[in-house]
């Protein structure tokens, strides 16, 4: 009997940690984002996940990986770029700049 209930418990437990990592991914990836532009004197503009177009990652990416396309405005000499980024299962896995005329 204690034996089928710490089953069902273990089942939920299980499955609210899955649904609230889906939640705060997102949240962790957009405050990375923020950090990476605030290091490097970068003011974010604009950021959004591609639907897809996955820029200069469209051939080496996988599922398990998202990618983000952010606008950014360079403060110390004002000039507007664009800034992929990718996260794998582990963070930040890499990024790429492209100059924006």
């Amino acid at each position: 009997m204690w034996w089928n209930v710490l089953k069902g418990v273990g089942i939920v437990l299980v499955v609210a940690l899955i649904a609230f990592g889906v939640y705060m991914s997102p949240q962790m990836d957009k405050h990375k984002i923020d950090r990476w532009c605030a290091e490097h004197d970068y003011e974010v503009i604009s950021s959004r996940k591609p639907w897809f177009s996955t820029g200069p990652f469209s051939f080496v990416d996988t599922d398990s990986e998202t990618v983000y396309k952010v606008h950014v405005r360079d403060k110390r000499t004002n000039a507007t770029k664009v800034i992929w980024f990718r996260f794998g299962m582990f963070g930040m896995t890499d990024w790429h700049e492209e100059n924006v005329r």
